[in-house]
């Protein structure tokens, strides 16, 4: 993702989806120290990506990535690893995969879906710090009779109502830089 723009790494994610892939990994791009990508950033030839198109970038790529079959093994760097005193600039943040997962279901929600299901499963849709509950109360319906929506299902739902992406990429843009706002990390 150096140096490339936000709907040019969306096009990439529906390109890469048409080939026989079975797994990728999503990092967002962060500068560390001692890098080629640090001397970059030093000398201004880098600028950092903003938080709300990392997240859009990672949630559209995700979803694409998961109505095609594809296997998502890491969405963010690992938080094993003590990047702490290593990173110079960039998003790093040890609940991203969270984070972008709670985006993913909140397009959902905007989009008109909702969590039904018993009550310990639609829970599990909470969302970061529960943004979701919180925020959309009324879209959580406890009904012991119904299996609730997987994420795969939720997926599926985002990718064909925004008809694959083709032309919704201001509205996501937009939505994005409104639910970043709302996450209050």
């Amino acid at each position: 993702m150096y140096n490339q723009a936000v709907l040019s790494v969306i096009d990439d994610a529906k390109r890469l989806s048409i080939y026989p892939i079975k797994t990728v990994r999503i990092y967002p791009t962060v500068v560390i120290k001692d890098t080629v990508l640090e001397s970059y950033y030093n000398r201004s030839e880098y600028t950092v990506m903003d938080i709300s198109d990392s997240i859009l970038i990672s949630a559209t790529a995700y979803i694409i990535y998961r109505y095609h079959d594809i296997t998502i093994l890491r969405l963010s760097l690992p938080d094993s690893i003590d990047f702490d005193d290593n990173i110079i600039d960039g998003l790093y943040h040890p609940a991203y995969g969270d984070i972008v997962k709670t985006v993913i279901a909140l397009y959902y929600v905007e989009l008109g879906g909702e969590f039904r299901g018993s009550g310990k499963d639609i829970y599990n849709y909470s969302g970061y710090r529960s943004i979701i509950k919180e925020t959309y109360h009324n879209k959580f319906i406890v009904d012991e009779t119904v299996e609730c929506i997987d994420f795969d299902s939720i997926v599926d739902f985002i990718y064909e109502r925004s008809n694959g992406f083709e032309d919704n990429s201001r509205l996501l843009k937009s939505e994005t830089a409104k639910i970043i706002k709302r996450l209050r990390y």
